[in-house]
């Protein structure tokens, strides 16, 4: 298995902890704790990290030099905005 794999994995997480820090709703890195918020982070790091193992996948398989950092750098804003589209359809929001 790849470093890529599990660093991006890392990486992905550490930054939706980042996004819900900035919600107005968390005050400490305990509110992170919480099954609601538990719950959201998965949501939001599955779908990211399936976008970037699939896009460094197809980068690799094509030679390109830096397949790692284009795919971080395209996949994650990807997924995040992706997820949320969808939870904003879902709830009615958008």
């Amino acid at each position: 298995m790849k470093p890529f794999y599990f660093s991006s994995l890392c990486l992905i997480v550490v930054l939706c902890l980042g996004l819900f820090l900035l919600d107005k709703e968390n005050h400490s890195v305990a509110d992170l704790l919480e099954k609601s918020n538990l719950f959201a982070l998965i949501l939001y790091v599955i779908p990211t990290y399936l976008i970037c193992s699939i896009l460094f996948y197809f980068l690799e398989k094509k030679g390109k030099k830096n397949s790692s950092i284009l795919a971080l750098t395209i996949g994650i804003p990807l997924g995040i905005t992706l997820v949320i589209i969808v939870l904003s359809a879902k709830m009615g929001r958008l």
